[in-house]
């Protein structure tokens, strides 16, 4: 199959699993970020606090939901807030990647607070581009129906719906982020993955603008989207933990 005429993966051909969680160690890394890629610093900063001390931090809904290649559960920032995670590819909702858990990841840098819906839509087995549309189109509808606030999409087709148009139906997908719009989710797709980008309701996001140090995002005012991130240096959470508190 053509690498055009299927989903492919967003952000960075890097976000392996390998970057996230050391099977031999069996410990669990996160992405080294400058301070101005955390946009919740006060939250995150109070979430920590309570944890040291003890004490179990709430949720505060609406939650945020990420469709991409599922997440590793046990993560240490994402276990606590994953409050449902689904498969719709048959692997079950484990990564296997670790781009799904790195995109949970920087959903979670966000909002500290907010509850977090993994939708599985993404796998490496061949399935034919309908049965990858059908299956991103109703992750859409599934997280929707959560209530999801945001519904962050880095996967799709790069050169577009009517590229593909003869072959399948891509209105599947475009008609599943009208869907959500209606129930009022914002579906925010990386800008490269123009099907579902280019649907009439979805809003792409950029890759990072260094230069302006902010990321290139059409957006509804007050929508918080998910920070990005296309770096190689990952630390290990506990020494993380300790360079967020020496620093915000």
């Amino acid at each position: 199959m053509n690498e055009n005429e299927q989903i492919k993966l967003f952000g960075s051909s890097i976000w392996t699993l390998d970057l996230v969680y050391d099977v031999e160690k069996e410990t669990y890394s996160v992405p080294l970020f400058d301070d101005y890629l955390i946009n919740d610093p006060k939250g995150w900063k109070r979430w920590l606090q309570e944890t040291r001390r003890g004490e179990k931090p709430v949720l505060v809904p609406p939650a945020m939901a990420v469709l991409d290649t599922g997440v590793l559960s046990h993560h240490p920032i994402l276990q606590p807030r994953i409050i449902e995670a689904v498969d719709f590819t048959g692997e079950g909702p484990e990564d296997r990647e670790g781009h799904g858990t790195i995109s949970a990841i920087l959903a979670a840098m966000s909002s500290a607070y907010s509850p977090i819906l993994s939708a599985k839509v993404w796998a490496s087995d061949g399935a034919p581009l309908q049965e990858q549309i059908e299956r991103v189109a109703r992750g859409v509808r599934w997280a929707a129906n959560r209530n999801a606030r945001v519904i962050s999409i880095s996967l799709g087709i790069p050169n577009g719906c009517k590229y593909v148009h003869k072959k399948c139906d891509p209105e599947k997908l475009c008609s599943a982020v009208e869907y959500a719009f209606n129930c009022g989710s914002v579906v925010v797709v990386a800008s490269e993955a123009k099907c579902p980008a280019e649907c009439p309701h979805a809003f792409p996001v950029g890759l990072w603008d260094q230069k302006r140090k902010k990321a290139i995002v059409r957006a509804p005012p007050k929508v918080l989207v998910p920070v990005v991130w296309d770096e190689r240096s990952t630390v290990p959470y506990e020494q993380w933990t300790r360079i967020l508190e020496n620093n915000i």
